[in-house]
């Protein structure tokens, strides 16, 4: 199974990380859903993406101007500093899931 963190930081590595031991291990459940994690002791609240029918999750490459499939993903959590700043960031879902109906009509 692959799995991604979507986690509101950029490191200058291109190395997989020990998401199970390091982080998956401190994950914990909060309210409405949500979760509670850290990332190099800062504090994050993350909720579990659930993909909308009929779409696929997938980790993808770009190189000269090309997008290009590496592996599709199975689970996915997103990450924020806040509740209000993750309610944001998970309001693509509902443009995706919009468009999905409107392709159904």
């Amino acid at each position: 199974m692959k799995k991604a963190e979507w986690i509101p930081a950029h490191l200058n590595t291109d190395v997989s990380a020990n998401v199970t031991e390091y982080f998956d291990s401190r994950v914990k459940e909060g309210k409405n859903e949500r979760l509670i994690g850290f990332f190099r002791g800062r504090e994050l609240t993350g909720k579990q993406i659930i993909c909308p029918e009929g779409y696929e999750m997938a980790m993808v490459d770009f190189e000269d101007d090309l997008m290009e499939k590496q592996f599709v993903i199975d689970n996915s959590r997103i990450w924020e500093l806040d509740v209000p700043s993750l309610d944001s960031s998970l309001e693509f879902l509902e443009i995706a899931e919009i468009g999905r109906i409107l392709s159904n009509e």
